[in-house]
This record gives C-alpha cells, sequence and structure tokens, in this order.
C-alpha cells in the first residue's frame, strides 16, 4: 500500500469517526434538551397542589360577592322594596364578577399550556399576572406582595411569557414557605415580598426579596442545584429554582443569582432590554 493510500485511508477513518462523534453530540444535545423539558413539565406538575389553592382563594370572593347580592336581592323583594332598577343592577354586577372570576381560570389554564415561542414580553404584564394568580392564597396566610417598578418604563425583553411566569411563580412559592416557617415559630411576623423592577443602561433588573429568614451560607451555594431542598416535610422537588435558572439563563441568556441577610433574601435576575 502506498503512502498517499495510506494516508487517503486515514483521513477516510478520521471523517467517518468524526461523522459518528458528532451524531452522538446531537444525540446528547436531543437528550439534554428532552430531560429540560421533562424537568419543566414535571415542576408544573408538582406545582398544581400550590395553585389549585390559590384558585381556590381566587373565586372565594366573588362568589361571596355574588352570594351576597342575591341575599340583600331577596331581602328587598320579602320587604317589597325591590324594583327593576335593582334587579338591572344587581344582574349587571353578577356578570361583572363572573367575568372576572372567568378571567381567572383562563389565566390558571393558560399557565400550563407548554410553548417555547420567544417573543416581545412586557415584563410589567408578567409580574402582574404572576401576583394576579396567588395574591388571593398569600393574603390569607398573612403575606403581602408588593410591586414597585416605573409607571413610564416599558421593560421589554425578548422571552416567553409562560416560562418566565413559571420563574416568578417558583420565587413566591419559596418565598411563602420561607415566610410561613418564620411564621410558625413568630406569629408577630409579617411576611412581606417585594419585587422590584429597574431599568439599567441596556439591562432590566428584577428584584425579588421576602423576610423569611434568610439563607444559611451553608446553604445557599446549593440552592440551584436539581433536587437540592430544605423542606423537612418531603413536600420540596428540589426543581423550582433549578428550572428558573435553566430558563432564564438557558432560554433567555440572562443571569439569577440569590444572596441573603438580615433574615432576608434577594434574588436577582438580568436581563438585556430591547426598548
Amino acid at each position: 500500500m502506498t503512502n498517499e493510500l495510506l494516508l487517503q485511508n486515514n483521513i477516510d477513518l478520521l471523517l467517518e469517526n468524526n461523522n459518528k462523534f458528532q451524531k452522538e453530540i446531537c444525540k446528547v444535545k436531543d437528550q439534554n434538551k428532552t430531560q429540560e423539558q421533562i424537568l419543566i413539565d414535571q415542576s408544573k406538575a408538582f406545582i398544581v397542589q400550590d395553585m389549585i389553592g390559590a384558585v381556590a382563594h381566587q373565586w372565594r370572593q366573588p362568589l361571596n360577592t355574588i352570594a351576597t347580592m342575591l341575599i340583600n336581592l331577596e331581602t328587598k323583594a320579602e320587604v317589597g322594596k325591590l324594583n327593576y332598577e335593582d334587579i338591572i343592577t344587581t344582574t349587571t354586577n353578577i356578570n361583572n364578577t363572573l367575568q372576572t372570576a372567568s378571567k381567572t381560570i383562563d389565566n390558571f389554564r393558560n399557565f400550563f399550556i407548554s410553548s417555547k415561542i420567544i417573543k416581545k414580553v412586557n415584563l410589567k404584564y408578567v409580574i402582574q399576572n404572576t401576583i394576579d394568580l396567588v395574591e388571593a392564597q398569600f393574603t390569607a396566610h398573612n403575606i403581602s406582595i408588593e410591586f414597585i417598578y416605573d409607571e413610564e418604563s416599558e421593560y421589554i425583553i425578548n422571552g416567553n411569557f409562560n416560562e418566565l411566569r413559571q420563574v416568578i411563580l417558583n420565587l413566591f412559592y419559596n418565598s411563602k414557605d420561607a415566610i410561613e416557617r418564620r411564621i410558625k415559630d413568630d406569629n408577630s411576623i409579617d411576611g412581606i415580598i417585594e419585587i422590584k423592577l429597574k431599568e439599567i443602561d441596556n439591562n432590566i433588573e428584577i428584584l425579588v426579596f421576602d423576610n423569611g429568614g434568610g439563607i444559611s451560607n451553608n446553604i445557599i451555594k446549593k440552592v440551584f442545584r436539581p433536587y437540592f431542598t430544605t423542606k423537612l416535610d418531603k413536600q420540596g422537588t428540589g426543581i423550582g429554582l433549578y428550572l428558573s435558572k435553566t430558563i432564564i439563563e438557558k432560554l433567555h441568556n440572562g443571569l439569577i443569582n440569590v444572596s441573603s441577610s438580615n433574615n432576608t433574601t434577594y434574588f436577582k435576575i438580568l436581563f438585556k432590554s430591547i426598548n
């Protein structure tokens, strides 16, 4: 065999091995994408219980409002003071209340729609929509949510509305769990979650604070690891913050970090603005 033929055979062998290697890389990438999607779906499945509780709290107020309006209508009928205008006013108010309740269901239903479409997203709407989902439930647990932003700013990024909403929801429920553990030890404490939107140069920053007691130094470095949880009742999956980091950094090219001091936990998320 001549040197030229031997060289050509070696080149062909290298090309063949390279093709096999490239196929293996693609296969591993596909497996990683599949695994990430499984984790995202798993995280959503585990949050269903909390979301059902939120739905119950969101519906309790409109149902009570409707019941009160019907009782008032019945009382007026019994004493002979019911007129046509009362009926129209009451039915209009009931219809408006039902529309609000229907919108609540739509918001919860849309949360579970999977989509990877990236488009312009207003972070104000993402955050406010998430607050609307859980505020009644958190209020019932003595936890208030404060949302601070500049009314004149748009806070637009390229992103996925539902995935970003899951990130905010994960942070809210982590804060809620921490606050409830602290309140259990000291019921004189009012739970506070504060979320701020800030524009800094070409970046948009989301800051989430809570007074749930903070995170110890030996734990804080582990919170973004998959399957790491501090919940003693084994109700935590340990994938919420890991998925949040994946969604922010891999899907949105952003950054997330956490710090803690003086019984307060601080999550900071950074995105590129497209304003």
